[in-house]
């Protein structure tokens, strides 16, 4: 029986990776489920693009799982943007402090 090497990336707060050998035209989520990987919330991609987990993987792909964003990115820059201008306006324009 020919196998197919792939990889599994989890880019949660420890970062995981791995390389599983597995046999051929075996679905994204049978892979996950013969590791032992929780995907249950999370989104799934190949190569940086969305998949399902019916879909089946290919000799070299890269298996990666997604979790949610904590904060969205738009909304963590507003923040930053906000507390810049009220440091800048409680420091004074020249950082010296006061009006």
């Amino acid at each position: 029986m020919k196998y197919q090497y792939v990889e599994v990336v989890y880019l949660g707060e420890e970062g995981t990776v791995f390389g599983v050998q597995c046999s051929p035209k075996i679905t994204v989520q049978q892979l996950l489920d013969d590791c032992g990987v929780s995907y249950q919330g999370l989104e799934i991609g190949i190569h940086q693009r969305l998949v399902s987990l019916s879909d089946t993987v290919k000799d070299g792909d890269r298996v990666e799982l997604y979790s949610p964003l904590q904060v969205d990115p738009k909304q963590k820059r507003r923040r930053l943007v906000e507390h810049r201008k009220r440091y800048k306006k409680h420091m004074g324009r020249d950082g010296e402090g006061g009006p």
